[in-house]
């Protein structure tokens, strides 16, 4: 179920965006971490031993057709994992480099946005 929080003058919708997204009008930004279909809910090192084994919520991306359809919705996009649509030419990638001391996990996610900047890196705080 989704939730709206308002903030000021602004709306923070949290929730399934393909539940959000029909009850939004034309926005400013849209910013999303939409599942990435690479099945981390099954990874033991991640998901299992965080009591989340099982669960189906990373077995397949978002349909391709939804992820274009935000284009619609909003003058600027944020996609987190991004890198696993095919969203279009992209300027302005932000990249966080999570500093994770040579573990199995992958250096830094992105997120692919439609911002007409220059690419940027934010590292995790320690």
């Amino acid at each position: 179920m989704a939730e709206k929080v308002v903030i000021g003058n602004a709306e923070l919708w949290h929730g399934d965006c393909r539940e959000v997204l029909p009850l939004l009008p034309q926005s400013d930004l849209i910013l999303t971490d939409p599942p990435y279909g690479i099945g981390i809910n099954k990874s033991h090192r991640l998901a299992t031993s965080r009591g989340h084994g099982g669960e189906t919520w990373d077995d397949k991306p978002v349909p391709q057709w939804l992820m274009l359809m935000l284009h619609d919705w909003a003058r600027d996009l944020i996609v987190w994992g991004g890198n696993y649509y095919t969203m279009g030419p992209a300027r302005c990638f932000l990249i966080w480099d999570k500093q994770n001391d040579g573990r199995d996990f992958a250096d830094c996610e992105m997120a692919w946005t439609s911002i007409d900047a220059v690419a940027r890196i934010s590292a995790s705080a320690r």
